[in-house]
């Protein structure tokens, strides 16, 4: 892999001003449409790789190998498409077998912070599910501060939760966009267009992460366009 950065982030897809979780969908929409064969191909390898355990039967050890196996994969994938996303936002091409390479190269630092959000997200549960309304989303932009800036495992989780600070409506707001996508599901008509949407406004959450870096502690933002930070992601 090369060892220069990625340039700095696309000017058209990152807003000046914080258009509103609906506004949002176009900047997301331009981002996503420069490597979206990439983003399908890695997407649908981990629906196949998902669905292999099944081809098994659920009884036999094969089946519980083939899970582990499949979720560790996912993680993998995971990976890949986080990769692919900040690269659309940043405005550059990427290939399959890029992403796939760098997000091997990611794994282990992706799968402990997963691990150790998944036990955060749990605690936070069984503390009642009010606490979790005000945790979750203060954790929502942490595997970007992984990726991006290649900080530690709880120094990403720190940096999104400082940084979600006073902006938590914007989190839910894009995770409400998302609930309303996926409630076009719930007709057979709906499926086609909600999966193109749910796609479409993939790269929301990086495209907030950008923002808060730049003007996420500036209450007076103008129409000056974020840079990004020096990434590590080749």
């Amino acid at each position: 892999m090369p060892d220069a950065p990625i340039p700095p982030v696309a000017t058209e897809t990152i807003p000046g001003t914080w258009p509103g979780a609906f506004g949002l969908y176009k900047h997301a929409r331009q981002a996503m449409r420069l490597n979206i064969g990439t983003y399908m191909a890695v997407f649908l390898l981990s629906l196949v790789v998902g669905a292999i355990p099944n081809t098994v039967n659920q009884k036999s050890p094969a089946y519980f190998l083939l899970n582990i196996a499949s979720n560790i994969v996912a993680v993998w994938f995971g990976a890949a498409i986080i990769i692919i996303v900040l690269r659309s936002v940043k405005g550059h091409k990427i290939s399959v077998n890029d992403s796939l390479q760098q997000g091997i190269a990611l794994f282990g630092k992706y799968f402990l912070q997963s691990l150790l959000m998944g036990l955060i997200a749990i605690g936070s549960i069984l503390c009642l599910i009010v606490p979790a309304f005000f945790i979750l989303p203060r954790l929502a932009l942490a595997q970007y501060y992984l990726f991006d800036q290649n900080m530690g495992i709880v120094e990403s989780i720190k940096a999104s939760w400082e940084a979600t600070r006073g902006h938590v409506g914007k989190v839910w707001g894009i995770f409400g966009v998302n609930f309303g996508i996926v409630l076009l599901m719930l007709t057979i008509i709906g499926i086609p267009i909600a999966f193109y949407f749910l796609i479409m406004y993939t790269a929301a959450d990086a495209i907030l992460y950008f923002w808060l870096v730049k003007h996420g502690k500036d209450t007076s933002v103008t129409a000056q366009v974020p840079s990004a930070p020096v990434s590590p992601i080749k």
